[in-house]
Order: C-alpha cells, then sequence, then structure tokens
C-alpha cells in the first residue's frame, strides 16, 4: 500500500509519529503527507527551524513545495522567516514559559481551524537545551498528550530517533494513536488501533 494511500484511513484526532534517522528519505515521507494531508489547511510548528531542512532538500530535488510558504507556521526559535508565521515562541527560555504558551496559543488555533492538519519537526531537539532534564522530557511528552483526542486536529510528529532521547521517544509511542517507523526505504506501521496494520509495509508515494 502506498503511504498517500494509507493517509486516507487517517480519522479527526489522530496522533501519528514518524520515526526517522538521520539519513533517510525523511523529506519525501513529509512531502508526501503534506500533500495528502491537504496543503490549504496546515499547521507547521518548526522547531529551530528544523522543517527548513527537509523544505530544502525538496526543492533541491525539483520537488514544488511551494504550498509550503503559504502553511501557517509556529517557530520555535530558529532564524528563517519563510512561510506564513503566526506565532513565535523562545524554546530556549524557561520551559514553564514556552510551554504554556504553545498550549494556550495551539488550543485557540484549533478551535478557530478545525480539521486542520499540524506538522511538528524534531520536538526532540529543544530538550539538550534543558539539560536532558528528566522532569522536562517528561513535561514535554505530557504536552503532546494534552491533545490527544482533540477532533479539531491531526498531528503528525516527525522525530529523528537516532537523536531523540530514548524516553521521551518512548513516552511519545505510549500516547501516540500509530506509530510509523523509517529505515531505509521500509516505512512500517508500528503501531495502530487497528492490529491488522501493524506490520504493514507503506510504499513512499
Amino acid at each position: 500500500m502506498k503511504l498517500s494511500e494509507y493517509m486516507r484511513n487517517v480519522i479527526p484526532g489522530d496522533m501519528i509519529l514518524i520515526e526517522h534517522p538521520s539519513i533517510s528519505l525523511a523529506p519525501r515521507v513529509f512531502h508526501v503527507i503534506t500533500r495528502s494531508a491537504g496543503r490549504d489547511n496546515l499547521f507547521i510548528i518548526d522547531v529551530l527551524d528544523s522543517a527548513l531542512t527537509l523544505k530544502k532538500e525538496l526543492e533541491l530535488a525539483g520537488v514544488d513545495v511551494s504550498y509550503l510558504e503559504k502553511a501557517p507556521r509556529l517557530m520555535g526559535s530558529g532564524k528563517s522567516k519563510w512561510g506564513r508565521v503566526v506565532m513565535s515562541i523562545d524554546v530556549h527560555s524557561d520551559p514553564g514559559i514556552f510551554m504554556s504558551k504553545f498550549e494556550r496559543f495551539s488550543k485557540k488555533y484549533y478551535s478557530e481551524h478545525p480539521g486542520v492538519n499540524t506538522i511538528i519537526v524534531n520536538p526532540e531537539r529543544i530538550i539538550p537545551l534543558h539539560h536532558m532534564s528528566p522532569r522536562f522530557v517528561l513535561s514535554l511528552a505530557d504536552l503532546a498528550a494534552v491533545f490527544l483526542g482533540n477532533r479539531n486536529r491531526n498531528v503528525y510528529y516527525f522525530v529523528n530517533c537516532e537523536t531523540a532521547d530514548r524516553r521521551y521517544l518512548s513516552l511519545l509511542e505510549e500516547v501516540f494513536t500509530k506509530v510509523l517507523r523509517l529505515k531505509g526505504r521500509r516505512l512500517t506501521v508500528e503501531k495502530s488501533p487497528r492490529p491488522e496494520e501493524e506490520g504493514l509495509e507503506l510504499e513512499i508515494g
């Protein structure tokens, strides 16, 4: 089954975790998901310009990603000004402050844009900024859990499994409704509410 076909099974409120290594086809997976989810209803949460890397790789490969320039984008620090920036949050600041700002803004945004598809790129990069604190790891994972079951949006987390704190990744795997794992050219369904989907290999296209 193609990933684009699998995307048709996504239901409102789904939380999908995409685990990928540093050298991978993550840009292509990102493109298929953003294209299939609906180009006109995206919300990109870009942590430390991580989404910019995916966007640039796709552009260098000759892929038309001009639709990303129109997508609302929340900047989690970083320096790039691409896209339609709707909010900027300093992830270097006190964790309690920036996570509170993020939660308030997100809840408001979802209530005003029902059915939005949220793409979060490399949130694990925030953890080293706060000294790999176990308390912070738990708080960051809890922030994801706050939106579990919110049918106003679907969310897709891209997490680098080679650099992510293992505790954080494990907590996300517990919370998310679906887990997709990218290894080489293979993208497999590791977790799903539908047991028959587990182990399914998806063609990236």
